[in-house]
């Protein structure tokens, strides 16, 4: 009988039936592991958590080791681990595994937030930092998300106990742009400059964090600060340049860093700090140019160099930023004063004067703790105060938090 192929052809027609043959017996085997996997995915997450919440996460954790080998995208798995790893107090373990849930997850929320705690169980300050701002800006507070005002107070307190005041007070006013007339942020913004950290409370938080992850940059600006506040102007300047040679080119160690070294009168030094860098791709010298305190900085410099014309100039960049800057204006009528421009300086002197007793009268609410049981008139009160001070923003929403009170 003839054969309906060559023999050659023939070979190759079976050749590609086995291989096809093992292909569709591989691709059954495949799914129907997957769908023994996905019937059993349930169970193997039900046994890990009864074996977490009976105290024995190592346990728990190994018993996922198959599920994640399968899936290593599975969210509740993941979830679990990282769970299990806390336990355990294997808390960077812990952050990588929350980081791997997928961001369309319905759980990648719960696992921003983890990984952020996970962080700041493990004084890893800066990553801490960054894990919160990516949560807040991926799911802002004020909306459906519960963990946002977790977040938004851990990374207040962060700014608060690292000393970084005009940051805190930029996140809080941020946040008061879009919920106006929230009282816990008008309260905060209140407080965290009428009542900031104190020097010698704040080296028993940073201290800590620095013997267990040394060379964070902003733990050291911060270690150093507190030092400079204390009078140990050595140990100070050892952690601020320290906190320098990690990060040359971050504005607020430079600023401190010339802040430090004008107070001590190394005139040199702290100008080389306040230059705007050579190299035409570094963004500092932008940011230079849009913050106060560096025209501030440079002000000083000019000064105790004997320019009062420069300096004044200098100053006035850096009140044209901050029109309301209590030091800004008396400093203004200083100079205007030795250059001998009376009237000027007058008038200067009388805007330094309001300023003054505008703070002033804002502390000993703060101090006096009146704001934690606040009354319309004293929240009317605050509004004026803060309108006074050219904070409009402020000055709306204590209106509007005296509005919801009752007569």
């Amino acid at each position: 009988m003839k054969q309906p192929f060559p023999p050659a052809l023939a070979r190759i027609i079976r050749s590609l039936w086995v291989v096809g043959g093992i292909a569709l017996a591989v691709l059954v085997l495949y799914a129907g592991f997957a769908l023994w996997v996905g019937m059993t995915s349930g169970d193997a997450i039900a046994a890990a958590q009864r074996l977490l919440s009976e105290g024995q996460p190592a346990a728990a954790r190994r018993s996922l080791g198959w599920l994640l080998w399968f899936q290593p995208n599975h969210a509740d798995a993941l979830m679990l681990l990282g769970n299990c790893l806390q336990a355990e107090q294997e808390f960077d373990a812990a952050a990588e595994a929350f980081s791997g849930v997928p961001i369309d997850s319905p759980r990648h929320e719960e696992a921003s937030f983890s990984q952020a705690v996970a962080y700041l169980h493990q004084a890893r300050i800066e990553a801490a930092e960054d894990a919160m701002v990516r949560h807040l800006r991926r799911y802002p507070t004020g909306g459906k998300h519960s963990s946002s005002q977790a977040v938004h107070e851990e990374l207040r307190w962060l700014y608060f106990n690292l000393f970084r005041p005009r940051e805190l007070e930029q996140f809080l006013t941020a946040s008061l742009k879009r919920h106006p007339g929230d009282f816990s942020l008008l309260f905060h913004l209140l407080y965290s400059e009428f009542r900031p950290p104190i020097a010698q409370e704040a080296l028993g938080y940073l201290k800590p964090i620095n013997q267990r992850q040394p060379g964070q940059p902003s733990v050291l600006l911060a270690l150093g600060y507190c030092s400079w506040k204390l009078g140990d102007a050595k140990t100070a300047w050892q952690q601020i340049e320290a906190a320098l040679e990690l990060r040359p080119e971050h504005l607020e160690t430079r600023l401190v860093a010339a802040e430090v070294l004008l107070e001590q009168d190394q005139l040199d030094a702290a100008e080389a700090l306040l230059s705007r860098p050579e190299d035409a791709s570094s963004s500092l010298g932008e940011q230079f140019q849009q913050d106060d305190r560096w025209w501030w900085l440079r002000s000083k410099l000019a000064q105790l160099r004997g320019d009062d014309a420069l300096a004044l100039g200098y100053l006035e960049e850096a009140t044209a930023l901050r029109p309301s800057e209590l030091r800004y204006v008396h400093r203004r009528g200083v100079l205007l004063q030795a250059m001998g421009k009376t009237e000027e300086a007058a008038q200067a002197f009388a805007g330094a004067k309001q300023l003054e007793q505008c703070e002033s009268r804002l502390a000993t609410i703060v101090l006096s703790n009146e704001l934690e049981r606040p009354t319309v008139d004293l929240c009317l009160d605050v509004a004026d105060l803060c309108e006074k001070r050219g904070r409009k923003l402020q000055a709306a929403g204590w209106r509007h938090v005296a509005q919801q009170l009752p007569r």
